[in-house]
């Protein structure tokens, strides 16, 4: 029987029955009480530790997150500093090729005009 009973009923109504003084059973109620309040707060800690695991993970993936994308851009401006620098050259070695080609042209044309000019003297 699962009642809480008085001392009289336990030798009239329910003699027969088993039964446990209610501090007894108080007690062991209180104990089996404690070991799962013990059991819950052993698992809240547990989950307040793993709580502040997953907030270190992520401050470090900020982090690192952060770390990567100066690096993408430092990488970039080199790399974008180094084409610069060989557009540069190479507009440059245009412009000298050019200048070379119109030295080059004023010459023949100068050599093209003095023949010209001794042909006409020969006519």
């Amino acid at each position: 029987c699962h009642r809480v009973i008085c001392l009289h009923c336990v030798v009239t109504a329910h003699k027969g029955h088993q039964y446990v003084e209610i501090e007894k059973a108080a007690e062991r109620e209180k104990e089996r009480i404690n070991d799962k309040l013990s059991i819950v707060k052993n698992a809240a800690e547990l989950h307040e530790k793993w709580k502040q695991q997953l907030r270190s993970v992520k401050s470090v993936w900020s982090s690192q997150v952060q770390q990567a994308e100066e690096q993408v851009k430092y990488q970039a401006k080199s790399v974008t500093e180094a084409i610069e620098r060989v557009m540069s050259d190479r507009i440059s070695q245009l412009h000298a090729m050019q200048a070379a080609q119109e030295e080059q042209l004023a010459i023949t044309m100068e050599v093209v005009e003095m023949d010209l000019a001794s042909a006409k003297s020969c006519i």
